[in-house]
């Protein structure tokens, strides 16, 4: 699951609101991208929020926010990498 939650992940995190993401996502064993690394406090995808998020039943590889490209929306880009093991036919 992905997109812009407008709940910032540390925010979430500290205080665990039932209709937010983290108790949500949690419910059904998804984690956020954001629970394997974060840009670090002040630096998220929309000013010092991590709002923008992938939310997957496995842990994300890395996650990183793409500061570099700032000039196409009021959102930075967010990239998290997963391992997605042998295809299946």
């Amino acid at each position: 699951m992905l997109g812009d939650f407008n709940s910032g992940w540390l925010q979430d995190r500290a205080h665990r609101l039932k209709h937010l993401p983290i108790r949500s996502f949690g419910a059904i064993g998804f984690r956020s991208m954001w629970a394997t690394e974060n840009p670090g406090k002040g630096r998220g995808s929309r000013e010092g929020g991590l709002i923008d998020q992938v939310w997957a039943a496995h842990k994300a590889r890395s996650a990183k926010v793409l500061f570099a490209l700032n000039e196409y929306s009021d959102h930075k880009p967010v990239v998290a990498r997963y391992h997605l093991g042998p295809a299946s036919y």
